[in-house]
């Protein structure tokens, strides 16, 4: 794996995690960004984390719940071009503790 992206709710923030550490939070569809002190997250824990809460990415209409809170989680892969796409819903708090954490610790 070469970086997650979490994007929670979709649209509004988003946190790029590589597997060498790096960190990059986003705010909606801003170009701008902030970096992350190295090392704060680790990426293999976060991926296990998330595994029982990935959801196929589906059209809303297709949805169990179409009024969730949802989210996306793009996982991608070292040496290729793919990668996977996955929905979350209703991850507040999981999402909230990882961006609350990102922002903790922005390099100035």
């Amino acid at each position: 794996m070469e970086s997650l992206t979490i994007d929670y709710p979709h649209g509004e923030d988003r946190l790029m995690l590589r597997a060498d550490g790096e960190a990059v939070l986003y705010y909606g569809a801003l170009p701008q960004s902030q970096t992350v002190e190295n090392g704060i997250f680790d990426l293999e824990q976060i991926l296990e984390q998330l595994k029982p809460k990935l959801c196929p990415n589906t059209p809303r209409e297709e949805w169990d719940n179409p009024n969730s809170t949802a989210g996306m989680v793009t996982i991608r892969y070292a040496g290729s071009r793919s990668e996977d796409v996955f929905l979350i819903f209703d991850q507040s708090r999981f999402a909230e503790r990882l961006f609350s954490k990102a922002k903790r610790h922005v390099v100035e």
